[in-house]
């Protein structure tokens, strides 16, 4: 009897907390019970997929939204949609991007996100999903409560991102994800993929520079990873598919929505298009080729023998402040001035490589950034810089040194023949004459290329310290 009694309490108290789970759920009352560490709901209502509304196919992003608890750091409230207090822990949602990875895994980035009442629509809300570092954002409007399936709350809305001294809007609508969800529906009927895995030499039809792509392709699956190299920079991850004699690959960062399109050709070759937003589309075309290279990153770029000594821009406080003063602060026997721009994601990888860096030779390396930026603004282009250096956890000083126009960016910067590319690294002595200049950045998507950039990076700087 005595057991029967105790499991039946067990029960009881089982089904109580239950209640006053659901009470808390849909009254938004506080509850002393403990918190779940995962959604309970189906997975089908906490994943979408948004389509964005390209002047090509519809571009695909995958989007989570999770809960968690956090019982110290009341500083997510802040950035989340919604809060509940659950007793001693506070309960978050928040949504996470999934972006495919060259080794056929989810990378999982957090995105701040928060809802803004629609005063002049009673119960109408906006949610916001914040692309804080490029300044862009997915908005999207709902009716009732926040509880509702996520294809609910992101049925359709619009990517707002800044393009110069404008908005740019790209709509998007979604539909139910899971886990298991593609980026791209299968197109047509099914058909053995087409030999599209390897090493390519590529032509972009609005360019005379030389590119590469290279691309990884399951060979039963079909799903596809890769990314293009150029002169100036890679395209980051690029994750999709190939069915039949289609390949079609997309990223979305944030502040980028680059979609590909490739046929295969009788002869071998590729004729492909490509698309960035709802505002640039060329065509490409590729000739398969194992040896394909670009031209040697530090041989594009040349000093002019201007000095640095008269250099002079302003520092997130707005004082005019000498670059060769933050190269001297430290008197490093190694230094690195990178130009780069925090809207550019080439340049937030060249971040991650600049703190590296600094990790593996501490006070005897010194970087300086100088930033170009989108806007004249100067409040604006100093609060971006800031939110790219807290993402890497910079401890380097950064000047706003103009706008990323690079004919003047050129003209700001006549140390160099010229500005060719976001990232631009440059290596100096302790005397801080120029030693290298390396015009671009290859990422971690680039594999190889990424790991042998690292190593010349390393030459460079231990030659300059020396023994």
């Amino acid at each position: 009897m005595k057991r029967k009694w105790i499991a039946s309490s067990g029960l009881v108290m089982l089904g109580l907390i239950g209640l006053l789970w659901l009470a808390q759920v849909f009254s938004g009352l506080s509850v002393p019970v403990q918190i779940l560490n995962y959604d309970p709901r189906p997975p089908g209502e906490t994943m979408v997929r948004l389509q964005l509304e390209t002047t090509g196919e519809s571009l695909p992003i995958l989007i989570d939204r999770y809960l968690f608890a956090d019982q110290h750091d009341g500083s997510w409230q802040d950035d989340s949609y919604r809060s509940q207090n659950l007793g001693e822990v506070t309960a978050y949602w928040q949504y996470q991007q999934l972006i495919p990875n060259r080794s056929a895994t989810l990378e999982r980035v957090v995105i701040p996100s928060r809802t803004e009442p629609i005063a002049d629509r009673p119960g109408w809300n906006r949610l916001v999903l914040s692309f804080e570092p490029y300044g862009s954002e997915l908005v999207a409007e709902y009716q009732g409560h926040e509880l509702q399936p996520l294809t609910t709350l992101l049925a359709n809305g619009v990517w707002r991102k800044p393009r110069g001294d404008s908005i740019a809007e790209v709509p998007f609508r979604s539909s139910p994800a899971s886990a298991n969800t593609p980026l791209f529906d299968q197109a047509g009927p099914a058909s053995a993929p087409a030999a599209f895995d390897g090493r390519w030499r590529v032509r972009f039809g609005d360019s005379d520079e030389p590119a590469v792509g290279v691309f990884q392709v399951g060979k039963h699956s079909g799903n596809t990873f890769g990314t293009f190299l150029t002169t100036t920079g890679d395209y980051r991850y690029l994750g999709g598919r190939v069915d039949g004699d289609l390949m079609r690959l997309s990223t979305f960062d944030g502040a980028h929505a680059f979609l590909f399109h490739a046929r295969m050709q009788v002869d071998g070759t590729i004729a492909g298009d490509f698309w960035s937003g709802n505002w640039h589309h060329e065509t490409w075309t590729a000739v398969r080729d194992a040896d394909a290279a670009l031209p040697d990153a530090f041989g594009q770029t040349t000093a002019t023998g201007v000095g640095l000594e008269e250099l002079a821009f302003r520092d997130l406080e707005g004082v005019p402040t000498r670059v060769v003063e933050l190269l001297d602060a430290g008197g490093a026997p190694a230094r690195v001035l990178y130009l780069f721009g925090s809207w550019c994601p080439n340049c937030a990888d060249a971040g991650a490589e600049m703190k590296r860096l600094k990790g593996k030779y501490g006070d005897k390396l010194t970087v300086v950034g100088l930033a170009f930026e989108l806007t004249e603004d100067f409040e604006r282009s100093a609060r971006q810089v800031g939110l790219y250096l807290e993402r890497h956890e910079a401890d380097w000083p950064v000047l706003i040194a103009g706008l990323s126009d690079k004919a003047k960016a050129s003209a700001e910067f006549p140390v160099l023949d010229r500005v060719r590319a976001y990232p631009t690294t440059i290596f100096l002595d302790a005397d801080n004459q120029i030693v290298a200049v390396h015009t671009g950045f290859s990422g971690p998507a680039t594999g190889e290329a990424y790991r042998e950039q690292q190593k010349a990076f390393e030459g460079v700087v231990e030659g300059l310290i020396g023994p």
